[in-house]
């Protein structure tokens, strides 16, 4: 009888159990949230080209960014802007949804490159942070963030656990004592935020679960084993705060959470007034809010068929598609928990955009 080689046996095992995991991902979607966006803001001047940002995009007051760009800005004849453009920092929609075993996030770029002032572009791809946070209080308390970064920043079309990681908020603190819109001005504070490394490279208590991949060259897809976390589909389903981000810069420490309770406005700087982004800077971020339980689709049957030839709306959430039915009845219809911040970031203001919010086939 020959001998049996027991630690090969073993890491077969494994293995066959993590390609079962992974086999077992299979992203569905119940919200969709649209972002401000950066690129069509591009303008020339004196030979060189700047990036201005969307009034109301940026919102230190309210926890939301829009900072795709390098941190200095510079008032020129055409504009306010900054020199240097991250394609691969600017979200323009996310998607998020939740099967019995594992939550989805999506974050789509504008693209994979850093725009120069000369007109240049350099392919960088997806080279920086991509992640969310999430929590069942509508201020972020006791929450989770999850982030990821690729191994290879062109392409990684399978899902993977390496580079990925994952903090939780074990003491309540993020969200500061007042809540979203309270700041570091008015009083707020933060005491050590995402306190808790819970996952490295995709690993919670030995078991893979959590999960990134590549679709083409700009968007970014993350899957998250709640279960395996501790978690259940009635915490899912009771989330009241999301938010997606992507991030170069800072601050990217997860003790830091949240920015506007560690920074002034002082300190904090905005793309605005001439005060330029200090400490927060080369990012951006998007809120969702409530996804919607994808259980209800099927009670609302051929009664809401017509919903979907009906122009795409927003809600307080985010931007619903009109292709779902579902989005349309229920989203629309959700209201927010006390104290809730609506802070999402307006469409973009071009007529390609505008005419793709009424017909989107």
């Amino acid at each position: 009888m020959k001998n049996i080689n027991v630690g090969l046996v073993f890491s077969m095992i494994v293995l066959l159990g993590v390609q079962s995991s992974i086999a077992a991902i299979s992203p569905v979607w119940h919200a969709n949230y649209d972002d401000a966006r950066t690129d069509d803001n591009q303008y020339s001047s004196g030979g060189n080209q700047y990036w201005s940002i969307d009034a109301g995009a940026d919102s230190y007051q309210n926890e939301s960014y829009e900072r795709p760009t390098t941190q200095t800005f510079t008032t020129t004849s055409g504009g306010h802007g900054a020199s240097q453009y991250f394609a691969n920092l600017d979200i323009t929609s996310a998607q998020a949804g939740y099967d019995s075993q594992y939550m989805y996030i999506e974050i789509n770029m504008v693209g994979n490159y850093f725009h120069k002032d000369d007109n240049s572009k350099d392919i960088e791809g997806l080279k920086y942070q991509y992640g969310f946070r999430f929590s069942d209080d509508a201020n972020g308390a006791d929450g989770y963030m999850m982030w990821a970064e690729f191994s290879d920043p062109y392409s990684q079309a399978g899902w993977t656990a390496l580079k990925t990681f994952g903090y939780q908020d074990t003491d309540g603190d993020v969200g500061g004592t007042g809540g979203i819109n309270i700041t570091k001005d008015g009083g707020d504070t933060v005491i050590n935020g995402y306190d808790d490394p819970i996952i490295s490279d995709g690993e919670f208590g030995g078991q893979e679960v959590l999960f990134v991949r590549m679709i083409g060259d700009s968007t970014v897809q993350l899957a998250l084993d709640y279960v395996e976390l501790g978690l259940d589909t009635e915490y899912v389903e009771g989330i009241q705060y999301l938010d997606m981000q992507s991030i170069k810069g800072d601050p990217t420490d997860p003790q830091n959470y949240f920015w506007n309770d560690k920074y002034t406005y002082a300190e904090a700087g905005d793309p605005y007034s001439g005060n330029d982004p200090q400490n927060i800077y080369e990012l951006d971020t998007i809120r969702g809010g409530a996804i919607p339980e994808p259980a209800t689709l099927g009670l609302l049957g051929v009664s809401t068929f017509g919903l979907l030839f009906r122009r795409r709306r927003s809600n307080r959430f985010g931007t619903v598609s009109r292709h779902s039915p579902f989005k349309l009845a229920t989203v629309g219809e959700v209201e927010p928990p006390a104290g809730y911040v609506n802070t999402i970031k307006p469409l973009m203001n071009s007529k390609e955009h505008a005419k793709s919010q009424w017909l989107n086939f």
